[in-house]
């Protein structure tokens, strides 16, 4: 809505950035119990993997929305069968989980599935910058199975190597902002993929003759769009030049969450083989039923 060296644009933003920092100082400096105890971050493991799912929850929401709008804005796909058709790759999301976490369990090491699911992720995600108008549908099947395998193994990869990272009483607060991690990279994986689109397809629009006068107009909402597409006449002259600048300013959202997803390995490779074989230390522990038996009454209740 305004550009970025506006006000309206730069408050916030500025706003946010010193909130971020003067929150991390009162946490760690001036308050005795923290909201978030800043020890969690001491180890090189846990920052990565922390920004690592942040990259993650990202890349992934912005292809949850903008790979429904390639179906029914590219491919002319109700909401249905575009439910139907991003089948393929929420469906082995789940189940790459589940193998990781019983592979992980087996083998006690983890950092094999933190770099399995960066590269797979990668290479899913240059595959679907050949997604176009004329993508057959078995294509886009096999195109997104891949991005589907990667994002299964970095759901819970990551997960294991914080939780190796940090003190045993800190492990709830670890995985407590593990959680969040994601979930504040999904809150602006849209927003940056909504950034990178529109500022595409207005330059792909005002290289055509036909758009040039509402390009701003026109790439200001990736979904309204779409009824616009559909709106014209099937095969008129407009709707394919359309059609294609969608597709083309897609492929380069695509490509930038790629390269965010290349920063997210390279980071990976800092992570640490370290034991996930712990004993239990937390403050809410049952106590141990040797002391019990010991009769040692006067420990136990102490304990």
């Amino acid at each position: 809505m305004f550009p970025w060296s506006s006000w309206r644009t730069l408050f916030p933003l500025l706003l946010g950035f010193f909130g971020i920092i003067g929150f991390i100082l009162y946490e760690g400096y001036i308050i005795s119990q923290p909201l978030i105890n800043l020890r969690i971050f001491k180890s090189r493991t846990a920052v990565v993997n922390y920004i690592g799912t942040v990259l993650h929850g990202v890349i992934l929401w912005c292809m949850l929305y903008y790979l429904p709008l390639y179906y029914e804005a590219v491919k002319g796909y109700s909401a249905t069968m575009t439910g139907v058709a991003i089948f393929p790759e929420t469906f082995t999301v789940a189940p790459m989980v589940i193998i990781t976490g019983i592979l992980v369990s087996i083998t006690g090491r983890y950092r094999w599935a933190i770099w399995i699911g960066w590269v797979i992720f990668i290479l899913g995600l240059g595959l679907l910058c050949l997604l176009g108008p004329d993508t057959s549908i078995p294509a886009f099947v096999f195109l997104n199975l891949v991005p589907g395998i990667g994002a299964g193994f970095l759901f819970c990869g990551p997960e294991y190597a914080i939780q190796a990272a940090v003190l045993e009483k800190d492990s709830g607060l670890a995985i407590t902002m593990f959680s969040f991690s994601r979930t504040l990279g999904q809150s602006i994986g849209v927003a940056i993929g909504g950034v990178i689109f529109q500022t595409r397809l207005r330059i792909e629009l005002q290289s055509l003759p036909a758009f040039k006068a509402t390009a701003s107009e026109m790439s200001r909402n990736a979904s309204a769009l779409v009824q616009v597409i559909k709106s014209m006449e099937q095969g008129s002259e407009e709707r394919v030049m359309l059609v294609g600048a969608y597709s083309r300013s897609l492929r380069v959202v695509w490509a930038v969450m790629c390269g965010i997803a290349v920063v997210g390995g390279l980071l990976s490779l800092a992570t640490e083989g370290l034991s996930i074989d712990r004993e239990l230390g937390s403050e809410q522990a049952f106590i141990h039923e040797d002391k019990v038996a010991a009769g040692d009454v006067e420990k136990v209740v102490k304990e």
